[in-house]
């Protein structure tokens, strides 16, 4: 099986787990606690696709296809996440997008990871003949810190969660610095 579907096959895993995992406690709708697994998983996939770099430089192999394999399972995850939120029936505005912190963090990092996405396939980046995909994806590195504050200004983030995220953020982000010079 191609690393791809390994990766589709575990962000779904994934998902199942998290769905199964007992939710929050209190009186928290289903749609809440939807969003939030459908949000963790997705930044948890982001994460571990900028984890692969790291692991690339100190064991070797074939990781490149691992890492897009894992971005592409975060960016489906986004997308269910948006979905979640979209159903949800909160009556969300397209103006609060704007004039929400917390959800103009998140779209943006969503935007962010939807040109990502468009770019990791070869026909269509040849199709649209960008030159400079890879500059691009190194904005994965502000979609996630984008991420950590879509988290932060959540109302349903715990503090120990922010800084769990935060500090895997900033190790692999100094790794990232430490292995290019």
């Amino acid at each position: 099986m191609s690393p791809l579907r390994w990766a589709l096959v575990a962000a779904l895993g994934l998902l199942g787990l998290l769905w199964l995992w007992p939710g929050p406690t209190g009186a928290v709708p289903a749609q809440i606690t939807a969003i939030l697994r459908t949000g963790w998983a997705a930044a948890l996939l982001l994460l571990a696709s900028l984890a692969t770099r790291p692991l690339r430089q100190w064991v070797g192999g074939g990781w490149t296809a691992w890492r897009r394999a894992l971005g592409l399972a975060s960016a489906a995850l986004v997308a269910a996440h948006v979905l979640v939120v979209w159903r949800s029936g909160w009556g969300l505005e397209a103006i609060q997008l704007l004039t929400e912190p917390h959800l103009r963090s998140g779209a943006t990092a969503t935007a962010v990871l939807c040109f990502m996405t468009l770019t990791s396939f070869p026909r269509l980046l040849r199709a649209l003949r960008l030159g400079h995909w890879r500059l691009l994806h190194r904005a994965v590195y502000a979609a996630a810190l984008l991420v950590i504050h879509h988290i932060a200004l959540s109302a349903h983030a715990e503090p120990w969660q922010l800084g769990l995220w935060s500090v895997a953020l900033l190790m692999l982000l100094g790794l990232r610095v430490m292995l290019r010079s």
